[in-house]
């Protein structure tokens, strides 16, 4: 990849750091470091990651700090089981469909399908992205910091 991003300064005087998972652009997420790692192992193939070098600036100036990074999931997969009655399928003009899916949380989902992944994101219903509980577990005992992981007894 070609991409080579802007540093990332980070100001203390102007606010408080970035979390360890951030909302940033669309479905992309800003990363630290200690979260990247942690989302490569759980399921390294099923994401893209591209380093910004960051630096904390105060009033003598930048000074290099770990890195961040941009987060993508990059695995798609198909595994919608379609005849269920919390699931409505939308036929587009250009052939294409995607999903209603009912949040009552009995969508069931084709395991041969999802094989090994541990993290993807669901065709045809971006930005969902669905990740199994083992994977869940290895977040929520890293404690991780950021508005997807509102974790009780955790400042954020």
């Amino acid at each position: 990849m070609d991409y080579r991003p802007e540093p990332l300064i980070i100001d203390r005087r102007i606010g408080r750091p970035p979390w360890d998972v951030n909302p940033f652009v669309r479905e992309v997420l800003l990363l630290s470091d200690r979260a990247k790692q942690l989302f490569e192992e759980i399921d390294a193939a099923a994401f893209q990651f591209v380093r910004l070098e960051s630096f904390e600036r105060d009033a003598a100036g930048d000074h290099p700090i770990a890195p961040y990074w941009l987060c993508d999931v990059i695995r798609c997969i198909d595994a919608v089981i379609r005849n269920q009655p919390d699931v409505t399928i939308n036929h587009l003009e250009n052939g294409t469909y995607t999903f209603n899916l009912e949040s009552n949380g009995k969508v069931k989902f084709d395991a041969a399908r999802i094989g090994a992944a541990r993290v993807f994101r669901l065709a045809y219903k971006n930005p969902y992205v669905m990740m199994d509980g083992a994977a869940r577990s290895l977040i929520t005992k890293a404690r991780l910091i950021g508005p997807q992981f509102a974790l009780k007894g955790v400042k954020q």
